[in-house]
């Protein structure tokens, strides 16, 4: 039984006390507080050959890809064949990990899949526990959380007990309105993580809003895992995508800018587009490289990530809601710059009437939005421009249009 069909991957678990997370669409492959070996072993594969993984308590993992040859491989977390009681490198065809060692699988066994779990102090009813043994070829996903609490689909028909009150809402309201659920993702240690996947593309979830953002990107249509593979120089360099008003990114990234708008003898301008910046891994490798430093350092619950904004001037119309998100070829042009190979010191202080550094040289962010009196226009541009950035070293971008 392969891998429920969806149009995104995402994975919760624990690591060290925090939140352990992964998500991966045509896009790319993200990930927050994961162990620094699973971080190893996906600087070597393409997100795009990665066919299954899931998280459990403790660092717990199992992911299972293709290498270039086509050949599929999986690897398991330290400790993890003993905990599930098979014999090391056995071939599983699934495997879904809960609180403790609570976990169900299915290992294949010849020209056969064979299931095998531990749901641990559950309240599942033997009979239900049952078809989790017999008949996979019906059984389209299985997690299993803390408590006792699990979620699997048997034959289209979804089974539950002692769900958290909003997420057994919204699995009843999808039934009503006959709609599909193609997985239901449970934090193994939290009943108030998860997230639900719907047929067409969508989700409801509780996640934590820097989750929430990332897993925004991945659901969009055009990243889904079901539409024929991207040609790979999609993700070699910089794409620009325009949120929708209505999204959970669009919202927050406007109550941010308002709110950081504290300077009252100036009028507060009216958004009219916000565009995000989806970084190639080239990109994306550094700031995962330093985040991960940190939290060895410091420890995950110390870090302290914050959205902040940068003015800066640019020679084209990218970011006008009339103009294609094409970046242009003007070396003059620092905003294009930026988003083509994100912020360097050796460019700091370089536009035009700001060579005056009051700190000093550096890259100057801020989190009152107001401050960005340097407003960057050009003929032909009725807008106005601001430029968000995700605190020091953060490569990842988002764009004001203003």
């Amino acid at each position: 039984m392969p891998a429920p069909q969806t149009h995104f991957r995402v994975a919760i678990g624990e690591y060290n006390g925090g939140v352990s997370y992964m998500a991966q669409s045509a896009k790319n492959i993200t990930y927050q507080n994961i162990p620094k070996d699973l971080i190893t072993l996906l600087g070597g594969v393409s997100h795009q050959n990665i066919l299954d993984f899931s998280f459990g308590s403790s660092g717990r993992y199992y992911i299972k890809w293709k290498d270039p040859q086509g050949v599929v491989k999986q690897n398991v977390s330290q400790g993890l064949w003993q905990m599930i009681g098979q014999a090391p490198n056995t071939t599983l065809d699934r495997l879904s990990l809960g609180a403790g060692d609570s976990h169900w699988g299915v290992r294949v066994a010849g020209n056969d899949n064979v299931a095998f779990r531990r749901l641990g102090p559950t309240t599942m009813p033997q009979i239900l526990a049952a078809e989790l043994v017999h008949g996979l070829s019906n059984i389209q996903f299985v997690s299993l959380s803390v408590e006792g609490i699990y979620c699997y689909n048997n034959a289209g028909t979804t089974h539950t007990d002692a769900l958290p009150l909003q997420l057994r809402t919204k699995i009843q309201l999808a039934v009503q309105q006959r709609r599909t659920i193609t997985n239901v993702v449970l934090s193994p240690n939290s009943t108030t993580t998860w997230v639900i996947m719907y047929s067409d593309g969508k989700y409801d979830g509780m996640l934590p809003s820097n989750l929430a953002n990332d897993l925004d990107a991945h659901a969009q249509p055009q990243n889904s895992l079901l539409l024929p593979s991207a040609p790979q120089a999609n993700v070699t360099s910089p794409t620009i995508r325009t949120l929708s008003t209505g999204s959970t990114e669009f919202i927050e990234l406007r109550s941010l800018f308002l709110s950081g708008w504290l300077h009252p003898h100036k009028s507060v301008p009216a958004i009219v587009n916000i565009c995000a910046i989806d970084l190639p891994q080239s990109l994306l490798r550094p700031y995962q490289a330093y985040r991960l430093q940190l939290e060895q350092q410091l420890g995950q619950q110390q870090l302290n990530e914050r959205k902040t904004f940068h003015g800066t001037p640019r020679r084209c119309c990218i970011g006008d809601p009339t103009h294609n998100a094409q970046l242009c070829s003007d070396t003059d042009c620092n905003l294009c710059w930026i988003i083509r190979t994100s912020f360097r010191l050796d460019r700091a202080g370089t536009a035009p009437g700001r060579n005056f550094m009051r700190f000093g040289r550096g890259l100057y962010t801020t989190s009152v939005s107001s401050k960005l009196v340097a407003w960057y226009s050009i003929p032909g541009s009725a807008y106005r421009f601001f430029k968000g950035r995700r605190l020091q070293y953060l490569p990842k971008t988002v764009q004001f249009a203003l």
